[in-house]
């Protein structure tokens, strides 16, 4: 197994948990993520109304906010569970950590567990997970790799 075929299982493997989890469709899940990507850009990179128009439709963009962004907040997610206060609490769905106070939280339904990855997912300086990362590197490599594209689908054709 190569190493893009490794990330993209386990790409899959915490997507299929957080579906599970969260007992929405797979469809839902990528509006999550679509929509995510869209206040990042607006929230946290500051995009101008050109780049918020062009970003979007990059592969560069989705594959940096995917990586770098998204699936490290699921992640971060998926180990706030507490399996140790489950078990002592059967009657609660879930016992997680909140993403801010690191508090812990009787999650009692699956709609409060999803308002609470819709928090985790909230793309503001305030999220830990966004608050550690280099931005200045992300968008320098979001750049980089936009004008790639741009360059390969723009050569001159010599006859």
């Amino acid at each position: 197994m190569t190493y893009l075929e490794k990330v993209k299982q386990r790409e899959a493997e915490l997507r299929n948990q957080i579906i599970s989890w969260l007992d929405i469709t797979e469809e839902r899940y990528n509006n999550m993520l679509f929509e995510s990507g869209f206040e990042y850009l607006q929230n946290v990179l500051k995009t101008d109304a050109y780049g918020m128009d062009h970003l979007p439709k990059t592969k560069a963009f989705w594959n940096m906010y995917i990586l770098d962004v998204w699936n490290p907040i699921d992640k971060a997610f998926l180990e706030a569970f507490n399996q140790e206060m489950m078990a002592e609490y059967p009657q609660w769905y879930c016992v997680v950590k909140d993403r801010d106070s690191f508090l812990l939280q009787a999650v009692k339904s699956k709609a409060q567990l999803r308002a609470l990855y819709e928090h985790y997912h909230a793309c503001e300086f305030s999220n830990p997970v966004i608050a550690k990362q280099n931005l200045t590197a992300q968008q320098h490599s979001v750049m980089k790799a936009i004008m790639e594209d741009f360059h390969n689908s723009h050569k001159p054709v010599y006859s």
